[in-house]
Protein backbone atom coordinates (compact mmCIF):
# COMPACT_ATOMS: atom_id res chain seq x y z
CA UNK A 1 0.00 0.00 0.00
CA UNK A 2 1.09 3.62 -0.62
CA UNK A 3 2.67 5.24 2.42
CA UNK A 4 1.51 8.55 3.91
CA UNK A 5 4.33 10.90 2.90
CA UNK A 6 4.71 14.60 2.15
CA UNK A 7 4.68 15.60 -1.50
CA UNK A 8 7.54 17.90 -2.47
CA UNK A 9 7.84 20.62 -5.08
CA UNK A 10 10.47 18.48 -6.78
CA UNK A 11 8.04 15.57 -7.09
CA UNK A 12 5.39 17.89 -8.49
CA UNK A 13 7.91 19.19 -11.03
CA UNK A 14 8.52 15.61 -12.09
CA UNK A 15 4.77 15.10 -12.36
CA UNK A 16 4.47 18.18 -14.57
CA UNK A 17 7.22 16.83 -16.84
CA UNK A 18 5.48 13.46 -16.97
CA UNK A 19 2.18 15.21 -17.80
CA UNK A 20 3.80 17.04 -20.69
CA UNK A 21 5.25 13.79 -22.07
CA UNK A 22 1.86 12.12 -21.93
CA UNK A 23 -0.14 15.03 -23.34
CA UNK A 24 2.27 15.58 -26.23
CA UNK A 25 1.72 11.97 -27.26
CA UNK A 26 -2.01 11.90 -26.46
CA UNK A 27 -3.33 15.48 -26.84
CA UNK A 28 -7.00 14.45 -27.15
CA UNK A 29 -7.44 12.20 -24.11
CA UNK A 30 -10.99 11.55 -23.00
CA UNK A 31 -11.97 11.23 -19.36
CA UNK A 32 -11.11 7.55 -18.93
CA UNK A 33 -7.66 7.96 -20.46
CA UNK A 34 -7.01 11.11 -18.44
CA UNK A 35 -7.80 9.23 -15.25
CA UNK A 36 -5.60 6.25 -16.10
CA UNK A 37 -2.65 8.19 -17.57
CA UNK A 38 -2.55 11.27 -15.30
CA UNK A 39 -4.94 11.51 -12.37
CA UNK A 40 -4.25 8.12 -10.85
CA UNK A 41 -0.55 8.95 -10.56
CA UNK A 42 -1.42 12.37 -9.15
CA UNK A 43 -3.59 10.89 -6.39
CA UNK A 44 -1.01 8.25 -5.52
CA UNK A 45 1.59 11.02 -5.33
CA UNK A 46 -0.60 12.46 -2.56
CA UNK A 47 -0.39 9.23 -0.59
CA UNK A 48 -3.67 7.64 -1.71
CA UNK A 49 -3.67 3.99 -2.71
CA UNK A 50 -6.36 3.70 -5.37
CA UNK A 51 -6.71 -0.05 -4.86
CA UNK A 52 -7.48 0.29 -1.14
CA UNK A 53 -8.61 3.89 -0.55
CA UNK A 54 -10.78 4.68 -3.57
CA UNK A 55 -14.30 3.74 -4.51
CA UNK A 56 -14.89 4.43 -8.19
CA UNK A 57 -18.23 5.76 -9.43
CA UNK A 58 -19.44 6.50 -5.90
CA UNK A 59 -23.24 7.04 -5.90
CA UNK A 60 -24.70 10.37 -4.75
CA UNK A 61 -28.43 10.94 -4.92
CA UNK A 62 -29.59 14.49 -5.70
CA UNK A 63 -33.36 14.75 -5.58
CA UNK A 64 -34.58 11.73 -7.50
CA UNK A 65 -31.47 11.48 -9.66
CA UNK A 66 -28.66 9.07 -8.92
CA UNK A 67 -25.25 10.54 -9.82
CA UNK A 68 -21.75 9.12 -9.59
CA UNK A 69 -18.52 10.72 -8.36
CA UNK A 70 -15.41 9.52 -10.20
CA UNK A 71 -13.36 8.89 -7.04
CA UNK A 72 -14.51 8.79 -3.43
CA UNK A 73 -11.35 8.60 -1.31
CA UNK A 74 -11.43 7.29 2.23
CA UNK A 75 -8.75 5.99 4.59
CA UNK A 76 -8.92 2.21 4.80
CA UNK A 77 -12.33 2.04 3.13
CA UNK A 78 -14.19 4.09 5.73
CA UNK A 79 -16.39 7.16 5.13
CA UNK A 80 -15.19 9.25 2.16
CA UNK A 81 -13.33 12.46 2.99
CA UNK A 82 -12.40 13.58 -0.54
CA UNK A 83 -14.38 13.57 -3.77
CA UNK A 84 -12.51 13.79 -7.07
CA UNK A 85 -14.47 14.73 -10.16
CA UNK A 86 -12.45 14.08 -13.32
CA UNK A 87 -12.83 15.50 -16.80
CA UNK A 88 -11.02 14.62 -19.98
CA UNK A 89 -7.86 16.45 -20.96
CA UNK A 90 -9.77 17.36 -24.12
CA UNK A 91 -12.40 19.17 -22.01
CA UNK A 92 -12.06 22.67 -20.58
CA UNK A 93 -13.40 22.96 -17.04
CA UNK A 94 -16.52 25.13 -16.91
CA UNK A 95 -18.87 26.50 -14.26
CA UNK A 96 -21.27 23.62 -14.92
CA UNK A 97 -18.51 21.17 -13.96
CA UNK A 98 -17.84 23.16 -10.80
CA UNK A 99 -21.55 23.18 -9.96
CA UNK A 100 -21.58 19.41 -10.44
CA UNK A 101 -18.84 18.87 -7.83
CA UNK A 102 -20.37 21.46 -5.49
CA UNK A 103 -23.71 19.67 -5.59
CA UNK A 104 -22.04 16.37 -4.65
CA UNK A 105 -20.36 18.01 -1.65
CA UNK A 106 -23.56 19.72 -0.53
CA UNK A 107 -25.51 16.45 -0.57
CA UNK A 108 -23.00 14.58 1.59
CA UNK A 109 -20.79 15.03 4.62
CA UNK A 110 -17.66 15.08 2.44
CA UNK A 111 -15.75 18.31 3.11
CA UNK A 112 -13.13 18.27 0.34
CA UNK A 113 -13.35 18.19 -3.44
CA UNK A 114 -10.92 18.16 -6.35
CA UNK A 115 -11.96 18.97 -9.92
CA UNK A 116 -9.26 18.09 -12.46
CA UNK A 117 -8.73 17.40 -16.14
CA UNK A 118 -4.95 16.91 -16.15
CA UNK A 119 -4.33 20.55 -17.12
CA UNK A 120 -6.41 22.32 -14.48
CA UNK A 121 -6.62 21.41 -10.79
CA UNK A 122 -9.24 23.06 -8.58
CA UNK A 123 -9.50 22.47 -4.83
CA UNK A 124 -12.71 23.10 -2.88
CA UNK A 125 -13.85 22.81 0.73
CA UNK A 126 -17.36 22.42 2.08
CA UNK A 127 -18.28 24.53 5.11
CA UNK A 128 -21.33 24.66 7.34
CA UNK A 129 -22.51 28.26 7.80
CA UNK A 130 -25.43 29.86 9.62
CA UNK A 131 -27.76 29.69 6.65
CA UNK A 132 -26.74 26.28 5.35
CA UNK A 133 -23.73 24.94 3.44
CA UNK A 134 -21.27 26.84 1.27
CA UNK A 135 -18.49 25.60 -1.00
CA UNK A 136 -15.32 27.69 -0.92
CA UNK A 137 -12.49 27.65 -3.41
CA UNK A 138 -9.03 26.94 -1.99
CA UNK A 139 -7.07 27.18 -5.25
CA UNK A 140 -7.42 27.00 -9.02
CA UNK A 141 -4.11 25.95 -10.55
CA UNK A 142 -2.81 25.11 -13.99
CA UNK A 143 -0.59 22.03 -14.01
CA UNK A 144 2.51 24.20 -14.51
CA UNK A 145 1.71 26.02 -11.25
CA UNK A 146 1.63 22.89 -9.07
CA UNK A 147 5.30 22.92 -7.94
CA UNK A 148 5.12 26.59 -6.91
CA UNK A 149 2.00 25.83 -4.85
CA UNK A 150 2.93 22.55 -3.24
CA UNK A 151 1.54 23.90 0.04
CA UNK A 152 -1.97 23.89 -1.44
CA UNK A 153 -1.55 20.44 -3.01
CA UNK A 154 -0.41 18.99 0.33
CA UNK A 155 -3.85 19.82 1.74
CA UNK A 156 -5.20 16.87 -0.27
CA UNK A 157 -2.70 14.29 0.95
CA UNK A 158 -4.15 11.34 2.79
CA UNK A 159 -2.21 12.23 5.93
CA UNK A 160 -3.27 15.90 5.98
CA UNK A 161 -6.95 15.07 5.52
CA UNK A 162 -7.12 12.17 7.96
CA UNK A 163 -5.21 14.07 10.66
CA UNK A 164 -7.42 17.16 10.36
CA UNK A 165 -4.45 19.45 9.69
CA UNK A 166 -5.80 20.33 6.24
CA UNK A 167 -8.98 21.70 7.80
CA UNK A 168 -7.01 23.85 10.26
CA UNK A 169 -4.95 25.32 7.43
CA UNK A 170 -8.05 25.95 5.31
CA UNK A 171 -9.62 27.86 8.21
CA UNK A 172 -6.54 30.09 8.35
CA UNK A 173 -6.65 30.70 4.60
CA UNK A 174 -10.32 31.71 4.71
CA UNK A 175 -9.79 33.99 7.73
CA UNK A 176 -6.96 35.80 5.92
CA UNK A 177 -9.12 36.15 2.80
CA UNK A 178 -12.00 37.55 4.85
CA UNK A 179 -9.67 40.12 6.43
CA UNK A 180 -8.35 41.07 2.98
CA UNK A 181 -11.89 41.41 1.64
CA UNK A 182 -12.91 43.69 4.55
CA UNK A 183 -9.87 45.88 3.93
CA UNK A 184 -10.60 46.10 0.21
CA UNK A 185 -14.26 47.04 0.79
CA UNK A 186 -13.50 49.67 3.42
CA UNK A 187 -9.99 50.81 2.50
CA UNK A 188 -10.93 54.46 1.90
CA UNK A 189 -12.85 54.65 5.17
CA UNK A 190 -10.04 52.96 7.13
CA UNK A 191 -7.36 55.14 5.53
CA UNK A 192 -9.37 58.29 6.35
CA UNK A 193 -9.75 57.22 9.97
CA UNK A 194 -6.01 56.53 10.30
CA UNK A 195 -5.21 59.90 8.72
CA UNK A 196 -7.69 61.65 11.04
CA UNK A 197 -6.07 60.12 14.14
CA UNK A 198 -2.61 61.28 12.99
CA UNK A 199 -3.87 64.76 12.12
CA UNK A 200 -5.73 65.16 15.43
CA UNK A 201 -2.70 64.00 17.38
CA UNK A 202 0.06 65.85 15.49
CA UNK A 203 -1.70 68.76 13.79
CA UNK A 204 -3.00 69.91 10.41
CA UNK A 205 0.57 70.33 9.19
CA UNK A 206 0.75 66.57 8.52
CA UNK A 207 -2.75 66.21 7.05
CA UNK A 208 -1.73 65.77 3.41
CA UNK A 209 1.14 63.40 4.17
CA UNK A 210 -1.01 61.43 6.62
CA UNK A 211 -3.71 60.92 3.98
CA UNK A 212 -1.20 59.69 1.38
CA UNK A 213 0.70 57.45 3.79
CA UNK A 214 -2.50 55.98 5.26
CA UNK A 215 -3.77 54.94 1.83
CA UNK A 216 -0.41 53.37 1.01
CA UNK A 217 -0.43 51.56 4.38
CA UNK A 218 -3.82 49.99 3.66
CA UNK A 219 -2.68 48.99 0.16
CA UNK A 220 0.42 47.33 1.65
CA UNK A 221 -1.70 45.47 4.18
CA UNK A 222 -3.94 44.16 1.39
CA UNK A 223 -0.92 43.02 -0.62
CA UNK A 224 0.63 41.42 2.48
CA UNK A 225 -2.59 39.51 3.20
CA UNK A 226 -2.59 38.26 -0.39
CA UNK A 227 0.92 36.92 0.15
CA UNK A 228 -0.04 35.38 3.49
CA UNK A 229 -2.82 33.52 1.75
CA UNK A 230 -0.35 32.08 -0.76
CA UNK A 231 2.15 31.20 1.97
CA UNK A 232 -0.39 29.56 4.29
CA UNK A 233 -0.47 25.84 3.60
CA UNK A 234 0.91 22.43 4.44
CA UNK A 235 4.70 22.72 4.69
CA UNK A 236 7.00 19.99 3.46
CA UNK A 237 8.44 19.69 6.98
CA UNK A 238 5.01 19.06 8.56
CA UNK A 239 5.82 15.36 8.43
CA UNK A 240 9.20 13.98 9.44
CA UNK A 241 10.41 12.03 6.46
CA UNK A 242 11.62 13.14 3.03
CA UNK A 243 10.54 11.34 -0.13
CA UNK A 244 11.76 10.33 -3.54
CA UNK A 245 9.82 8.83 -6.40
CA UNK A 246 9.86 5.22 -7.56
CA UNK A 247 10.32 5.21 -11.33
CA UNK A 248 12.37 2.06 -11.71
CA UNK A 249 9.66 0.01 -13.30
CA UNK A 250 6.65 2.15 -14.10
CA UNK A 251 8.04 5.62 -14.75
CA UNK A 252 5.30 7.07 -12.54
CA UNK A 253 5.79 9.54 -9.72
CA UNK A 254 4.60 7.38 -6.85
CA UNK A 255 6.21 8.43 -3.59
CA UNK A 256 8.01 6.17 -1.17
CA UNK A 257 9.75 6.90 2.11
CA UNK A 258 13.52 7.05 1.79
CA UNK A 259 16.39 9.21 2.88
CA UNK A 260 17.20 12.06 0.44
CA UNK A 261 19.61 10.96 -2.28
CA UNK A 262 23.22 11.87 -1.57
CA UNK A 263 23.73 13.53 -4.93
CA UNK A 264 20.64 15.70 -4.39
CA UNK A 265 22.17 16.97 -1.14
CA UNK A 266 25.42 17.67 -2.96
CA UNK A 267 23.61 19.56 -5.73
CA UNK A 268 21.77 21.66 -3.16
CA UNK A 269 24.93 22.46 -1.21
CA UNK A 270 26.81 23.32 -4.40
CA UNK A 271 24.10 25.72 -5.57
CA UNK A 272 23.76 27.53 -2.25
CA UNK A 273 27.56 27.73 -1.88
CA UNK A 274 27.59 29.51 -5.26
CA UNK A 275 24.84 31.85 -4.06
CA UNK A 276 26.77 32.69 -0.91
CA UNK A 277 29.94 33.34 -2.89
CA UNK A 278 28.31 35.51 -5.58
CA UNK A 279 25.43 37.20 -3.76
CA UNK A 280 26.33 36.92 -0.08
CA UNK A 281 23.18 35.08 0.99
CA UNK A 282 23.67 32.04 3.20
CA UNK A 283 21.18 29.16 3.36
CA UNK A 284 20.41 28.10 6.93
CA UNK A 285 17.96 25.22 7.34
CA UNK A 286 14.64 26.41 5.81
CA UNK A 287 15.54 30.07 5.32
CA UNK A 288 18.38 32.37 4.22
CA UNK A 289 20.48 34.87 6.12
CA UNK A 290 20.35 38.28 4.47
CA UNK A 291 23.07 40.90 4.24
CA UNK A 292 22.87 44.36 5.79
CA UNK A 293 19.72 45.29 3.86
CA UNK A 294 17.10 44.91 6.61
CA UNK A 295 14.08 44.95 4.27
CA UNK A 296 15.61 42.34 1.97
CA UNK A 297 14.74 44.27 -1.21
CA UNK A 298 18.32 44.53 -2.49
CA UNK A 299 19.05 40.92 -1.50
CA UNK A 300 15.92 39.71 -3.31
CA UNK A 301 16.73 41.67 -6.48
CA UNK A 302 20.38 40.55 -6.47
CA UNK A 303 19.39 36.91 -6.00
CA UNK A 304 16.88 36.88 -8.88
CA UNK A 305 19.37 38.76 -11.07
CA UNK A 306 21.96 36.08 -10.19
CA UNK A 307 19.55 33.35 -11.32
CA UNK A 308 19.13 35.04 -14.71
CA UNK A 309 22.80 35.88 -15.22
CA UNK A 310 23.89 32.31 -14.49
CA UNK A 311 21.24 30.60 -16.61
CA UNK A 312 19.17 29.15 -13.79
CA UNK A 313 16.25 31.32 -14.87
CA UNK A 314 15.40 32.35 -18.44
CA UNK A 315 12.65 34.42 -19.99
CA UNK A 316 11.00 31.21 -21.17
CA UNK A 317 10.32 30.37 -17.48
CA UNK A 318 8.18 33.49 -17.12
CA UNK A 319 5.76 34.39 -15.77
CA UNK A 320 6.31 32.81 -12.36
CA UNK A 321 3.12 32.74 -10.32
CA UNK A 322 2.75 33.75 -6.70
CA UNK A 323 -0.87 32.69 -6.45
CA UNK A 324 -4.02 32.33 -8.49
CA UNK A 325 -3.85 35.96 -9.62
CA UNK A 326 -0.48 37.46 -8.67
CA UNK A 327 2.87 36.99 -10.38
CA UNK A 328 6.19 36.95 -8.59
CA UNK A 329 8.12 37.68 -11.81
CA UNK A 330 6.65 38.67 -15.16
CA UNK A 331 7.66 40.15 -18.50
CA UNK A 332 5.10 42.91 -17.92
CA UNK A 333 4.39 45.12 -14.93
CA UNK A 334 1.08 43.39 -14.22
CA UNK A 335 -0.61 40.38 -12.70
CA UNK A 336 -2.84 37.81 -14.34
CA UNK A 337 -5.92 39.99 -13.78
CA UNK A 338 -4.30 43.00 -15.46
CA UNK A 339 -3.65 44.86 -12.19
CA UNK A 340 -0.23 46.49 -11.86
CA UNK A 341 2.38 44.93 -9.61
CA UNK A 342 2.93 46.61 -6.24
CA UNK A 343 6.41 48.15 -5.92
CA UNK A 344 7.85 46.38 -8.99
CA UNK A 345 11.53 46.52 -9.90
CA UNK A 346 12.64 46.07 -13.51
CA UNK A 347 15.67 43.89 -12.78
CA UNK A 348 16.43 43.26 -16.46
CA UNK A 349 15.06 44.78 -19.63
CA UNK A 350 11.41 43.72 -19.65
CA UNK A 351 11.64 41.56 -16.49
CA UNK A 352 9.66 42.81 -13.50
CA UNK A 353 9.97 41.57 -9.90
CA UNK A 354 7.33 42.46 -7.31
CA UNK A 355 9.10 43.54 -4.11
CA UNK A 356 6.41 44.69 -1.67
CA UNK A 357 6.62 41.56 0.52
CA UNK A 358 7.70 41.47 4.14
CA UNK A 359 11.30 40.50 4.85
CA UNK A 360 10.29 36.98 5.91
CA UNK A 361 8.24 36.52 2.74
CA UNK A 362 11.22 37.59 0.64
CA UNK A 363 13.35 34.99 2.41
CA UNK A 364 10.76 32.30 1.67
CA UNK A 365 10.57 33.30 -1.98
CA UNK A 366 14.37 33.23 -2.31
CA UNK A 367 14.38 29.66 -0.97
CA UNK A 368 11.45 28.64 -3.20
CA UNK A 369 13.09 30.05 -6.34
CA UNK A 370 16.44 28.53 -5.43
CA UNK A 371 15.03 25.07 -4.80
CA UNK A 372 12.89 25.16 -7.93
CA UNK A 373 15.29 26.63 -10.47
CA UNK A 374 18.72 26.24 -8.87
CA UNK A 375 18.72 22.89 -7.08
CA UNK A 376 15.98 21.39 -9.26
CA UNK A 377 17.32 22.81 -12.50
CA UNK A 378 18.40 19.42 -13.78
Amino acid sequence: MTEDVPVTASQLSDFVSRTREVTERYPQMNEDNTKSKLLRDFLELLGWDIAFDAELEYPVTIGTTRNYVDYALSPDGSTPILFVEAKGYDTTITDSHRDQLHSYLRQTDVDWGLLANGEQYEIYRRENVDDGVTIRSIAKLDVEDLPAHADYIRLLTKDALTSGRAGDVADQIFEIRRAKSRLERRKDEIADRIAAVLTDDVGEIVSQEATTESKELVDRLIADLEDRTENTGMRADSTPEETTRDTATTGSSRPKTTAPAENENEDSESFWDEVESCVGLRRTEDTVTLREDTTGVTDYIDFVTFLFENGYLTRSDLPIASGEVRYMINTKNEHRDGQEMYIPKEILDGVFLETHQSTEDKKRKIVQLGERFGVGDD
